[in-house]
């Protein structure tokens, strides 16, 4: 792909799995439906529990990961609303890996209309806004946005295990 369409210009990694409907799906009476679901259980269910219920329905996981997958390659591909507003997605590969436990997430690499080049100073400082137009790396604050800082601490904060090679240094 690289030969034919030169570097992508964003790299996502995207996980494919909604907690709420995946369990209002296999147990209504536990968990609720998805019009209603009860989140005190969901939220409280332990995690090694709800990678059981993973594995356990592992068909119904593969189903709703495919439809969310489908459903995000139209969204990207959309060219009258651009996923990227000022930039239309012209290429894109999808690979599906799984984490442990059996859950799944979307790695996929995007190739932009008229992206700006990082060759030029110019183009580097048009990045920089494309990006921060898009992305933060704070946690919002709790006073001001709990629902935010809930879910940033809940589904995309790092927290070291005894696979992370934090400090390490690797020579090849």
């Amino acid at each position: 792909m690289y030969a034919t369409l030169s570097k992508p210009n964003i790299f996502l990694s995207i996980n494919l799995q909604d907690n709420v409907e995946f369990l209002t799906h296999i147990d209504p009476v536990r968990f609720g439906n998805v019009e209603n679901p009860k989140y005190d259980i969901i939220d409280s269910l332990a995690h090694d529990d709800y990678l059981q219920l993973v594995n356990q329905n592992s068909a119904l996981v593969a189903s709703m990961c495919h439809r969310r997958m489908l459903a995000f390659e139209k969204f990207i591909s959309d060219k009258k609303h651009p996923f990227f507003i000022d930039y239309n997605v012209t290429n894109y590969f999808f690979k599906i890996e799984f984490q442990r436990g059996g859950l799944p997430h979307l790695h996929t690499l995007l190739w932009l209309d008229k992206f700006p080049s990082i060759e030029t100073s110019e183009g580097r400082e048009r990045i920089i806004q494309f990006i921060d137009k898009f992305l933060s790396t704070s946690i919002p604050d709790k006073d001001i946005d709990p629902e935010g800082h809930f879910l940033v601490k809940k589904e995309q904060h790092h927290n070291h295990t005894f696979t992370c090679s934090t400090g390490l240094i690797f020579l090849y």
